[in-house]
């Protein structure tokens, strides 16, 4: 399952993809984003954030806005094959052969993963 929550009065939000169940927090105000459409080839947008690598998660820091984010191990894996133009598509079935989840499942969770990184100016859309 895909649950987005801000901590830390909204200075640190984490953004999960979990592919199971995890409680719900308070969820993010985020921009609108246009639609995820599995057609779209996607990449990801570092241009206005400075990125760590903590363990197997990645934190970023939002130059402009001064936020915090967190993505946990599985969004990592998301962002890391984001390195370069991907089809929606093929990044679902990769995602799917790698999670050993199914088809359904994977593209549900991935599109809204896309989704709201997308809202955070994460996401490059093509």
């Amino acid at each position: 399952m895909v649950e987005y929550y801000g901590a830390y009065n909204d200075t640190c939000n984490v953004i999960l993809l979990t592919f199971g169940q995890i409680p719900t927090l308070n969820p993010l105000i985020m921009n609108e984003f246009p639609q995820i459409e599995k057609t779209n080839v996607v990449c990801r947008n570092e241009e206005k954030f400075l990125i760590s690598h903590l363990g197997d998660e990645i934190v970023l820091m939002d130059i402009q806005q001064g936020q915090y984010i967190n993505i946990n191990p599985v969004g990592r894996s998301v962002w890391d094959k984001l390195a370069t133009p991907v089809a929606v598509k093929d990044l679902i079935t990769s995602l799917k052969e790698e999670y050993e989840i199914s088809a359904a499942q994977c593209e549900e969770e991935t599109l809204k993963f896309l989704q709201k990184i997308g809202q955070h100016n994460m996401l490059i859309v093509r």
